[in-house]
């Protein structure tokens, strides 16, 4: 949802994770990030 897309946006931007994860912004809902963080943010 967007809000989750936001926070995300966040995290990657502040670097919350250590480093950037966001690998493509692809509409208003969704994005592409790296595939090792996939099961952490889920």
């Amino acid at each position: 949802d967007p809000a989750m897309k936001q926070f995300l946006l966040y995290l990657d931007e502040s670097n919350a994770l250590g480093k950037k994860f966001i690998i493509q912004d692809l509409d208003e809902t969704h994005v592409f990030v790296l595939a090792e963080l996939v099961n952490f943010l889920q």
